[in-house]
C-alpha cells in the first residue's frame, strides 16, 4: 500500500488524536508517513469492536507505537512555543515572565522527544515479541535492549534521550537576553549533567537555532527509524503472514505550508473525507 493511501486511511479512520495530528502533515511529514504505514499494515487491521482495543497480543506494540507519535506532537509543539517566545522577545521588552516560559518550553521539549524515543524503542521490543510471544509475567528492565538499539543506531536520537534524561535529573539550562536574543551556552548540554563551564569557557548560541535545527535532524532520524521499524514487521520471522485489510485507495493531495491553518483551526485535504468531530468515535486504540 502507497504510503500517501496509508496516510489518507490515518486521516479517516485513525483515532480522534491521530486525526487532529494529520493535520501537521507538512511539520512532521519525515514521520506521519512511516507511521501511517505501520498503522495501516499492523494495528488498523487488528483493531477489536469499536477500535478502541486491538487484539490482545497487539495491544504492548500498539500502545507504544501510538504514544511515541503523541510525545512528538507535544515536542513539536513546545518547539513552535519556542520560536513564538524568541519572537515576542526581540520586539518587546525583556519580561521575566518570558524567560520562565522559554525555560518551560526548552524542558518540555527535551521531556517530550526523549519520551517519544523511549516509547519508539519499546515498539521495537515489542515488535520482536508480537509473533513469538513471551508468557514471562515479568520483564527485567524493559526497554533497554530497545533504547540501546535506537541509541547506537541514530546517534541524533541518542543525544536527544541523553538531554532528556539531563532535563529531568539535573539543573535547568539557563538563558538570558542578548541585544534582544534568546541565547544560552550551548556548552550546558555536553553531558547528561548540567556541569557549568569553568573549565570549557561560554559558547552562546540562540535557543530557537539550537532548538530548529536539532528538530530538523531529529525528525529525520526518527523517520529512518521508523522506516526501520515498518520493514523489520514486513519481514516477519518464521514466514508468518500478518493479516492485512482490503481497501480501496483513497486519493490524497498534500496540503502546502501556506494552507495550513494553525491558529483558527487546521484545515483538511479538500478530497479526503474527514470525520467531523474531531472528539468523537472510538477512544485512543495505538
Amino acid at each position: 500500500m502507497h504510503s500517501q493511501q496509508n496516510f489518507a486511511l490515518l486521516c479517516k479512520e485513525g483515532d480522534p488524536l491521530e486525526r487532529v495530528i494529520c493535520f501537521y502533515q507538512e511539520e512532521l511529514s519525515p514521520v506521519i508517513y512511516a507511521y501511517a504505514d505501520v498503522w495501516a499494515d499492523f494495528v488498523y487491521p487488528q483493531r477489536k469492536e469499536d477500535g478502541s482495543i486491538v487484539q490482545e497480543e497487539w495491544m504492548p506494540f500498539a500502545g507504544s507505537h501510538y504514544t511515541a507519535l503523541i510525545r512528538l506532537y507535544h515536542a513539536m509543539q513546545s518547539k513552535n512555543n519556542i520560536e513564538r517566545i524568541a519572537e515576542q522577545l526581540s520586539v518587546g521588552p525583556e519580561k521575566a515572565e518570558l524567560l520562565l516560559d522559554a525555560h518551560l518550553a526548552s524542558a518540555t521539549f527535551w521531556e517530550s522527544l526523549g519520551a517519544c524515543i523511549d516509547n519508539l524503542a519499546l515498539a521495537f521490543e515489542d515488535a520482536d515479541l508480537i509473533m513469538t510471544l513471551v508468557d514471562e509475567d515479568d520483564v527485567e528492565q524493559e526497554g533497554k535492549a530497545g533504547r540501546k538499539h535506537v541509541k547506537l543506531k541514530y546517534p541524533v536520537l541518542g543525544s536527544a534521550y541523553d538531554r532528556r534524561t539531563q532535563f529531568i535529573h539535573s539543573r535547568l539550562v539557563p538563558q538570558k537576553i542578548k541585544d534582544g536574543a534568546l541565547t544560552f551556552n550551548v556548552r550546558l548540554l555536553q553531558t547528561k549533567a548540567t556541569d557549568w563551564p569553568t573549565k570549557h569557557g561560554i559558547q552562546e548560541e540562540f535557543v530557537q537555532d539550537f532548538h530548529t535545527d536539532f528538530w530538523h535532524d531529529c525528525l529525520s532520524q526518527l523517520g529512518d527509524a521508523w522506516k526501520h521499524l515498518h520493514n523489520w514487521l514486513k519481514n516477519v520471522k518464521d514466514g508468518q503472514e500478518t493479516p492485512r485489510i482490503q481497501f480501496e485507495p483513497i486519493p490524497v493531495v498534500i496540503v502546502p505550508p501556506d494552507q495550513i491553518v494553525i491558529s483558527d483551526g487546521p484545515t483538511p485535504p479538500s478530497n479526503i473525507e474527514w470525520k467531523p468531530d474531531w472528539f468523537s468515535g472510538p477512544p485512543p486504540s495505538g
